[in-house]
């Protein structure tokens, strides 16, 4: 009898513990909500196949945590973007969560563009202190984005130059920014406010009302939305583009009025000059600083940094893409395509995790390098340099990898991805996602991962094979050689 009393105290000693284990976050049910965009929402913790990327705002029921290889996870059950109302549980990486003091409305909701009552400043913002929302704000620095919504990546519906005056309508804390909401009349949104202060008097009041630049999309009919004339500095006259016989990587073009010239690649770095709309000049290098991709400049009487969201890289000049690919065939060595398929031809081990493979665009030639980040259901995928993320951009045709998601250039692309020897068949998504985790080369210029297909590979969100991905697949395999020889390449 003692003996059975010693095993049942043993079991319920065991089962007390399980519980406990599980039920690490105390005081009944708790519930998160997803910080941060696209967040791993894994089947198992051990491994990055995925129900769903979760956006910021996506509400969840934590069950338990758990750590696995020194990272705390959540384990939560929710619906997903695409099947809401049924339930799947998984596991959350816990620093993309914040807990919630009360259990969430039965809809998610991913903004809610409420005021926020106290909002948090940090050090950064311009308007550290202020306790409250001011009725206008003037910016400045100059092409500040009007977003959809409170983040980084939502749609852009215009632009506002430095100086212009807006009214305000509230405040915002969201992915850790501090933002404004604010109206201009035909549209509404929201702005960093980092990049603006408050201003005196009333929006329409503060200066007089003038024809809105042309890139902002907005009629100069809004009385409460203005632009101020910025004190006249030294506009450049227009460089010749000049051959990478100098060190010029190639040339661009400006694609808004006034882009300042400044000193270091800063907002706050002092104003050389400013460059004007359609100019063309030589470009000598890029740099990632305060968030932004900036390119290296230099003019016959200064030389300093540029915004590169306020330029393209201009046809004609070293970094066009007929002379990338040249430049780029004499270097790359390719071979016959190979079709691989992505679970039973030994791919995933030769192109490994942590593998750095050479990718060649078969459409315009461009070659370019990455390293294998993870990916269960396909390769996640990386710039390795930033001179490799300048490719990507000039294949994409924008002067940043940020414009590949405000453009949405979601198409795939038929590439040839070269690895030990053999040149295989694929397809490029390239639009950067999973910003926080699948960053792990800091100076690429490149926020985040992209994906790389292969023969039957299968989506993160559906876990299906796509269509249009094996249809690229096929015309890599079927037309890069024709292709890619008349781009000057030739293969062993």
């Amino acid at each position: 009898m003692h003996k059975r009393t010693l095993i049942f105290l043993f079991c319920l000693a065991a089962l007390l513990t399980l519980l406990t284990a599980s039920s690490a976050l105390a005081g009944g049910t708790q519930y998160g909500q997803i910080n941060h965009d696209q967040v791993r929402f894994r089947r198992q913790i051990d491994s990055t196949d995925v129900w769903a990327m979760l956006d910021a705002g996506w509400q969840v029921e934590i069950l338990s945590s758990q750590r696995w290889e020194g990272t705390t996870y959540y384990y939560v059950t929710c619906g997903t973007p695409k099947n809401p109302d049924r339930q799947y549980w998984g596991y959350v990486s816990a620093e993309y969560v914040n807990l919630l003091s009360a259990a969430p409305a039965t809809e998610q909701t991913v903004y809610a563009p409420a005021v926020t009552a106290a909002p948090v400043y940090s050090s950064a913002d311009s308007t550290a202190g202020t306790s409250a929302a001011p009725a206008a704000i003037r910016f400045t620095a100059q092409g500040v984005n009007l977003r959809k919504t409170p983040s980084a990546d939502a749609k852009v519906l215009g632009q506002f130059q430095q100086d212009e005056v807006v009214a305000c309508t509230g405040t915002l804390t969201a992915e850790g920014i501090l933002w404004y909401q604010v109206s201009t009349g035909t549209a509404q949104g929201y702005v960093m406010a980092k990049y603006a202060a408050p201003a005196d008097g009333s929006a329409s009041a503060a200066v007089p009302a003038v024809p809105v630049p042309p890139q902002t999309g907005y009629t100069a009919a809004e009385p409460q939305y203005v632009y101020v004339t910025a004190v006249p500095q030294t506009v450049y006259a227009t460089a010749a583009p000049q051959s990478a016989a100098d060190g010029a990587l190639g040339a661009i073009r400006f694609t808004a009025r006034g882009v300042n010239l400044r000193k270091t690649p800063s907002l706050n770095a002092k104003v050389l000059g400013q460059f004007s709309k359609g100019e063309v000049i030589p470009y000598y290098g890029t740099v990632s600083s305060e968030g932004a991709v900036w390119y290296q400049v230099r003019t016959a009487s200064a030389q300093g940094y540029v915004m590169a969201k306020f330029a393209e890289i201009a046809d004609g000049t070293a970094a066009s893409s007929s002379a990338a690919s040249s430049a780029a065939a004499a270097g790359t060595v390719l071979y016959m395509p190979e079709l691989a398929d992505w679970y039973s031809s030994g791919i995933q081990s030769i192109f490994y995790k942590g593998c750095v493979a050479t990718v060649t665009d078969v459409k315009t030639g461009i070659s370019f390098q990455v390293k294998r980040w993870s990916g269960g259901s396909h390769a996640d995928v990386e710039p390795l340099t930033a001179s490799d993320t300048a490719a990507i951009c000039r294949m994409y045709g924008v002067s940043s990898a940020e414009e590949i998601i405000t453009k949405n250039l979601y198409q795939r692309r038929s590439i040839l991805v070269t690895v030990s020897g053999h040149s295989y068949a694929a397809s490029m998504y390239g639009v950067p996602h999973n910003a926080t985790e699948g960053d792990t080369i800091k100076d690429n210029n490149y926020t985040g991962q992209f994906c790389i297909h292969f023969t039957n590979s299968k989506t993160h969100g559906s876990s299906q094979v796509d269509s249009d991905h094996q249809a690229a697949i096929q015309y890599a395999y079927t037309n890069g050689v024709t292709q890619l020889s008349s781009l000057g390449y030739s293969f062993q």
